[in-house]
């Protein structure tokens, strides 16, 4: 697996796209709750021109540290992607609140 994760930064493509690009307050984000689901995406440096060179996934909520702006929880659907980026279905992760793209549930 890669040891730095590149993830999608929502707050920049918030900044970017602001109305068509849709992210959850920091307030919404500190409130997120263990069970609950977050969304996210990874970059990857795709194998042609054509091909994605990112993925969403879903994370379910183990552990949100406030004071430290990261949520820890489990990779909740299989990726397409494994061997591109390193992530699995399963796998714990730790996840920046920059990179939170939607929180459900």
């Amino acid at each position: 697996m890669n040891s730095k994760i590149d993830f999608v930064n929502g707050v920049e493509m918030n900044r970017e796209h602001p109305e068509t690009f849709h992210i959850p307050s920091v307030s919404e984000k500190t409130a997120a709750k263990p069970g609950q689901f977050v969304k996210v995406g990874v970059n990857f440096i795709p194998e042609t021109k054509e091909d994605f060179h990112c993925e969403r996934f879903w994370v379910i909520v183990s552990e949100n540290l406030v004071d430290r702006q990261i949520i820890k929880g489990l990779i909740n659907n299989d990726l397409l992607y494994t061997d591109r980026h390193g992530l699995a279905c399963d796998q714990p992760i730790e996840l920046p609140y920059d990179a939170i793209l939607i929180i459900h549930g």
